[in-house]
């Protein structure tokens, strides 16, 4: 049996001209089950990347390549899970972080009270 619509459809959207970011997520796509298989059997994502690049089977930074695993593959979302960025819903407009992200426990107060100076 010959190709698959999903080959087929990856191999003409190679032809037409478009965004380079287009170009790159259906070149991660046209792969992706076999960067699946080679993530299951081990292989760490910069190997894999590696290889493909080196047999010019796609042409994105090894950062945008591992954004497509983690968005495609493994499911998550690297816009919204950093570790360093606090959730957008806690963030009020004037910058400041709201009541359910402050730490619990000690908390400064600049204005000290005169009963807690004797």
């Amino acid at each position: 049996m010959g190709k698959s619509l999903s080959e087929r459809i990856a191999k003409h959207m190679m032809t037409q001209p478009m965004r380079r970011n287009t170009k790159n997520r259906v070149a991660f796509q046209v792969h992706k089950k076999g960067i699946e298989e080679a993530l299951t059997e081990g292989w760490p994502v910069k190997a894999i990347w590696a290889t493909l690049q080196s047999e010019n089977e796609i042409s994105m930074s090894y950062q945008a390549f591992n954004q497509q695993v983690n968005k495609y593959i493994r499911g998550k979302d690297t816009q919204t899970n950093h570790p360093d960025m606090p959730d957008k819903q806690h963030i009020k407009r004037d910058g400041k972080q709201g009541a359910s992200t402050a730490a619990k426990g000690f908390v400064f107060d600049p204005n000290p009270k005169k009963e807690d100076l004797f």
